[in-house]
């Protein structure tokens, strides 16, 4: 009817459809390899640490969605391998502070050269602290001068 073996040409094209759409049981990438399983086991293993810290000290979780230097930690971390020891809290209360602070004059002072430029306004009609206490905005405007 269509093909010289005998077979109808539907039943021939029917199979030829099958068989690509099924995936092959043999041949690379068939079943997952040992390592993607142990990488696996592996992230499983580091995320459930993640966790452990995040919620032992009740960090808010939407800090790996919101904090836009969470993920830059993590890559810092993996760059420098196994056995990577994290800094100290003399060393983040020190040092590590002090340029973080540094760094964020340096581009404060750059954004006031702007206002000589183009200009700036501040607008606030007041604010309470912590305690509920009304707050004056002159105090904080001082503060940028």
């Amino acid at each position: 009817m269509g093909s010289t073996t005998g077979t109808p040409s539907h039943a021939t094209a029917s199979v030829n459809t099958r068989s690509s759409f099924f995936v092959p049981r043999t041949g690379a990438g068939a079943q997952p390899g040992i390592k993607s399983l142990v990488k696996r086991k592996e992230k499983q293993e580091a995320d459930r640490v993640m966790g452990r810290c995040i919620f032992w000290s009740d960090l808010p979780l939407n800090i790996t969605k919101t904090n836009p230097f969470w993920q830059l930690m993590c890559d810092a971390i993996a760059i420098v391998g196994p056995g990577y020891k994290s800094a100290t809290y003399e060393k983040l209360r020190g040092p590590i502070l002090h340029a973080e602070k540094q760094d964020i004059n340096s581009r404060l002072a750059e954004l006031k050269k702007t206002w000589e430029v183009i200009g700036c306004t501040v607008m606030s009609d007041g604010w309470t602290d912590r305690k509920g206490r009304s707050q004056d905005p002159s105090k904080f405007l001082g503060t940028l001068s």
